[in-house]
């Protein structure tokens, strides 16, 4: 390779200057400096052992680098150094580095495979974002942090090892990269984080089943269980609580996953393809959980050396149980905390929130319409505010007494609940928590909306609805305005975008300017013949084609807007 022109000092290569393609870096050089390479049309180049540091930018889009291999004396490399480079398409990594920088390798649209080495600590902020063609990655276990959009939109990238670490993972670190990548560093921090356990028990209370003269009923922390005629008062168990996962080795070792005649699952509370403890009906009786004889904990440690309430989810590095999530629920497994439920018409209308959660977060069952049940463990201490607003067939709730903190309107525009019993320290909240204080009123004047429900019905009472209350709502998709309204303010419903039907009761008579102004799904307007003045825009020069049809609307105060006459006619 010819030796390139260059500009150097004291260790430094401050810019290249030649138009070869292939580059030497001469011996001695430490540093490659600011924006060094940048634009340039190298393919490639070679780096002496003696460089410690790649500055920002260096190789800025060069486009027609294809390789590059970075030696071991390099410990840092700068943003952007190699991002836009379009043609490049394999790197090696030294070994030194513990951080790759933010943008490193953005939109090296021809990168394929990337090693990371050992040692690692951190993927910085839209490191290898835009690298649709980057198909493999492997992930040290000494990777503590991926930073924000670290792998966005890399559509074919796969890992080519299984996590082993718990890195903290930034916002859309994975956004477009494919489900199967998440899913696996969520699985390693299920591995690795005790939300979820067992609970050694000595069974104080039996009953006879109602049904089967083979079968027990037993209470294990408020739970009513299922067990056979073996067990005895002053037994000892290992109870598995609903919402958790056993491990397919621990279930297979004590035939837990056995099916019946028919293919259908025969005994304890236990699915027989996900290993999921649940809440069963056997022979009638309901068990909530999953109780073992302590002696199937034998093989992996000393049961002797147990106490009544260890929890275990690991025995003698064996893992015996993690948590389970469903899929329509997102879970920060480090915070405990249950962050959104996002149900569909086929999810289950019971809901059992998993063992382990301590947090129910603020909104997280906002608006779910088909819920009806929801189970809450006894792990949970706090509900945060608005967490059930608005589920309007919730009709069941169990708050346990573990809860300690509810917060203000967390099950206000509950319609259907019939059965919520709070704990009896926490009646005193009844009146903040199931009522909504969505409408701040003053002398008749609606001045605010502070409400997220789908459909709004605003107070009687109301004689004007001030400027800019509704604006931006996100959520409302229709709205009752009472009889006694006379005043619109302007832009009072302004950019609704879900808004789709209003009625405007015969009392109206002054509409301010822009009210319904960018209200795009907006189909059904009833509006009244009263309505003496119609502000500027009021329902939006370029949409009003879409209210139109059927309408009885006072055409002439529209005929001095332009273009008016143009879009009337076009329907």
């Amino acid at each position: 390779m010819a030796r390139s022109k260059e500009i150097t000092k004291n260790g430094e290569f401050l810019k290249y200057s030649a138009k070869k393609k292939h580059v030497v870096i001469p011996s001695g050089i430490k540093t490659i400096g600011r924006s060094a390479f940048s634009g340039e049309l190298i393919t490639s180049v070679t780096f002496p052992g003696t460089v410690k540091k790649i500055d920002k930018g260096a190789f800025f889009r060069c486009r027609n680098l294809k390789s590059v291999e970075i030696p071991d004396s390099v410990t840092e490399i700068g943003e952007c150094a190699f991002a836009n480079c379009y043609n490049l398409e394999s790197v090696i990594l030294p070994a030194g580095i513990r951080e790759i920088s933010e943008r490193l390798f953005e939109k090296c649209r021809s990168l394929k495979a990337v090693t990371l080495p050992e040692g690692l600590k951190e993927i910085g902020n839209g490191a290898f974002a835009g690298c649709v063609n980057l198909e493999s990655i492997n992930i040290p276990d000494s990777l503590v942090k991926i930073g924000n959009s670290a792998f966005k939109d890399c559509k074919r990238l796969k890992l080519v090892n299984e996590p082993e670490c718990v890195p903290e993972i930034g916002e859309n670190a994975f956004s477009g990269a494919g489900q199967d990548i998440s899913e696996a560093f969520f699985a390693a921090q299920k591995r690795k984080i005790a939300i979820y356990s067992g609970c050694i028990v000595t069974v104080t209370n039996l009953r006879r089943h109602e049904n089967d003269d083979r079968l027990r009923c037993t209470k294990i922390l408020g739970h009513n269980v299922v067990v056979d005629n073996t067990c005895a008062v002053g037994s000892r168990l290992v109870y598995f609580p609903p919402g958790g996962q056993l491990s397919e080795e621990f279930a297979d070792e004590n035939h837990l996953l056995r099916y019946d005649l028919f293919g259908n699952p025969a005994g304890y509370c236990l699915h027989p393809k996900k290993r999921l403890v649940t809440t069963m009906r056997i022979r009638g009786e309901v068990s909530e959980g999953l109780a073992l004889p302590i002696e199937v904990l034998e093989k992996y440690t000393d049961i002797q050396a147990l106490k009544d309430g260890d929890r275990i989810f690991t025995l003698n590095g064996c893992q015996l149980c993690c948590i389970y999530i469903p899929k329509e629920m997102h879970i920060d497994i480090r915070r405990k905390t249950l962050v959104r439920y996002c149900g569909r018409k086929d999810s289950p209308r019971k809901v059992e929130i998993p063992w382990g959660i301590k947090t129910i977060g603020d909104n997280a069952f906002i608006h779910s319409r088909h819920i009806t049940e929801v189970v809450i463990p006894e792990t949970v201490t706090k509900i945060g505010r608005r967490a059930f607003y608005e589920c309007q067939k919730l009709k069941k709730v169990v708050i346990p007494d573990s809860v300690v903190q509810i917060g203000c309107e967390a099950f206000a525009n509950c319609p259907a609940y019939a059965e919520i019993t709070l704990p009896e320290r926490l009646r005193y909240l009844e009146n903040s928590i199931f009522t909504a204080n969505d409408f701040i009123i003053t002398d008749g004047k609606l001045i605010d909306y502070q409400g997220d429900l789908r459909n709004v019905v605003i107070p009687k009472g109301v004689t004007e609805i001030g400027d800019a209350v509704f604006y931006g709502n996100s959520v409302m998709e229709s709205v009752v305005i009472p009889t006694g309204v006379t005043r619109i303010g302007g832009s009072a419903f302004k950019n609704c975008r879900r808004l789709q039907k209003v009625s405007i009761p015969d009392t109206v008579t002054y509409i301010g300017d822009q009210a319904f102004f960018q209200c795009r799904s907006l189909h059904k307007v009833t509006l009244p013949l009263s309505a003496a003045h119609i502000g500027r825009h009021a329902f939006g020069e370029y949409y009003f084609f879409r209210y139109v049809e059927g309408l009885k609307f006072p055409i002439d105060e529209y005929r001095k807007y332009k273009r008016f006459h143009l879009l009337f006619k076009t329907q």
